[in-house]
């Protein structure tokens, strides 16, 4: 049986309530030792520090890693941080992201993606 993690992440984030890796290689060992084959990951620095940063931060980890799959974590896009979603698509595809993720409260945002997102239709 082969399974598929579908939220991991690595880092080391500001409180621990888990024990956190710190790496990509951290976190494929420990998906060896459960027997996970694939995941999909995010970087803690998306949740604690900067959305772009992480972005990077996990593109860069990833990369070495086919058994690891990205996802990035998006913002509403008033202060333009962000490319048009045609734009931020081909990135993803680049860099071997396949899904988005936000966190509203931890990012302290009152408006939805769906005009962002929207704008790609």
């Amino acid at each position: 049986m082969n399974f598929f993690d579908c939220n991991a992440f690595f880092g080391l984030p500001a409180l621990r309530p888990l024990a956190p890796v710190a790496t990509a290689e951290d976190l494929l060992g420990e998906m060896d030792r459960a027997g996970v084959e694939q995941a999909l990951v995010w970087h803690i620095a998306q949740h604690d520090g900067a959305p772009r940063i992480g972005n990077q931060l996990l593109a860069e980890a990833i990369a070495p890693h086919p058994r690891l799959m990205g996802c990035w974590t998006v913002l509403p896009n008033q202060a333009r941080e962000f490319p048009p979603p045609d734009e931020l698509f081909r990135q993803m595809q680049a860099a071997r992201v396949v899904a988005l993720r936000v966190f509203p409260n931890a990012h302290k945002f009152l408006r939805g993606l769906a005009s962002y997102l929207s704008s790609a239709r």
